[in-house]
């Protein structure tokens, strides 16, 4: 048996087989979930330096893709690994005081002034496999220039700082960069119409949404319960017949041992009713697979009518039925597993839509400024 070791830069592999160890053709020891360390494959040292090359060109693009080096007004990306993973890099940088280690943007027009920059020396230790190099690069960082909203704010906010009395007075002029500029002020409406309308137009969209979900889930459940039902039933009818009981006999006795509320039990009831107001077997169980409207009980349907019809052998039919309905039912419950982790998309997409209409709805308000 052999194991291909992962390709470099994929990590170590890690996998269980079954071990068994013979003397002299006798068992001395059994481990049914015996564990592998299977490393990496290994690569030429001139393969590793054609990926650290490869990782400085990475760098050079992606360390700031808005712009030039010398004017970084944002945030930077030093990233961990390069080279599709095959390259492990450390940075360090001569100055934390205007870009953090992580390569956030530290100026703010609070603690900046306009335009001010400072050269930061970034030095990246670049290591693959058993080579390393150390590529080292200068960069200047800027402070931003406010534009007319943020120098509008920082007036006002000094302004309304300065008042020393108990009621402010909102101020008719303000001087931005030199320049004076008339404000007019207005209370805002208390109650806006609009609103209202577009909240109640989405709550009856919602509404009818979840109605029709609701009717959608039901059904799915009924179908699911009937699926899960029908080995069980296809086992117990197998067992019945071939104990020499006749199909309307079998039917009898699997109403007689299903619960009330048990779906299954409910359909064949129907089937047993329809026979007895004078239906024929025959109709009464084709209509049985007609109403259920699932494979499964199609199989089943057709199973009886054509023993009804031609005679075939039911028990040996019903055995064989039963054995593919355990079968299907465990991929089912694979597939449920499956399903699983998608319940909560709806609850996330409401959650969404609220999260983006309490961020979107002040961006609105400011826009009147």
């Amino acid at each position: 048996m052999e194991i291909e070791k992962p390709e470099f830069g994929f990590g170590e592999l890690y996998v269980e087989k079954k071990l068994e160890v013979y003397e002299e053709g006798e068992k001395v020891y059994e481990n049914d979930s015996y564990s592998l360390h299977i490393p990496e494959a290994s690569i030429s040292p001139d393969q590793e330096e054609e990926y650290i090359a490869k990782a400085i060109v990475e760098i050079n693009e992606t360390f700031y893709p808005d712009g030039d080096l010398s004017a970084i007004c944002g945030d930077i990306f030093p990233n961990q690994e390069y080279a599709d993973g095959k390259v492990s890099a450390e940075w360090r940088f001569d100055s934390y005081e205007w870009i953090s280690p992580e390569g956030k943007y530290l100026c703010t027009s609070n603690n900046k002034p306009d335009g001010s920059s400072q050269k930061v020396n970034a030095e990246v230790t670049l290591t693959c496999g058993t080579s390393s190099r150390l590529y080292s690069f200068p960069f200047v960082v800027k402070a931003k220039e406010e534009n007319f909203k943020e120098s509008l704010e920082k007036a006002l906010n000094q302004t309304i700082a300065d008042c020393e009395t108990n009621t402010v007075m909102l101020p008719e002029t303000v001087s931005i960069n030199g320049k004076e500029y008339s404000l007019k002020w207005e209370d805002r409406d208390a109650f806006n119409p609009f609103y209202i309308v577009v909240a109640a137009v989405f709550l009856v969209i919602l509404i009818k949404y979840e109605l029709k979900e609701k009717t959608k889930r039901k059904t799915q459940k009924k179908r699911r319960t009937l699926e899960l039902e029908y080995p069980e039933m296809v086992s117990e009818y197998a067992v019945l017949v071939g104990a020499g009981m006749s199909v309307r006999n079998a039917l009898d006795r699997i109403i007689a041992n299903r619960e009330k509320k048990n779906v299954t039990g409910t359909e064949l009831t129907t089937t047993l009713n329809e026979i007895e107001n004078g239906v024929s077997e025959y109709t009464a169980f084709v209509n049985l697979g007609e109403r259920c409207a699932i494979r499964q009980y199609r199989r089943f349907s057709s199973l009886i009518t054509q023993n009804i019809r031609h005679g075939r052998a039911l028990a040996t039919l019903l055995n064989q039925e039963a054995e593919r309905a355990y079968d299907e039912r465990k991929n089912m419950a694979k597939k449920l597993g499956e399903e699983a982790g998608t319940k909560m998309m709806i609850p996330m997409f409401m959650m969404l839509i609220i999260i983006m209409v309490i961020t979107v709805y002040p961006a609105f308000i400011n826009m009147n400024i």
